[in-house]
């Protein structure tokens, strides 16, 4: 698993598939490939998944890569 940083504002689904936006320099932990949301699955195959600030949030694979930058690795 890696830990990520957010380079631009970006939007991600939480569990709820409710849109937030990622700040800029927000810190993803926990950075793994899913299937995704029960709701998103449907959608597209290859989502991220990742923890921000004690909240689970997924986005496409194809977005979320392009807005951030391997800071780490998770044990």
């Amino acid at each position: 698993m890696e830990i990520r940083q957010s380079i631009r504002i970006f939007p991600a689904f939480d569990l709820s598939y409710e849109t937030r936006r990622i700040p800029l320099d927000a810190v993803l932990e926990d950075f793994r490939i899913e299937k995704g949301h029960e709701g998103i699955r449907q959608r597209t195959e290859g989502w991220h998944r990742f923890i921000m600030t004690g909240q689970v949030y997924y986005n496409a694979a194809s977005h979320i890569v392009g807005c951030t930058k391997v800071i780490g690795e998770s044990t």
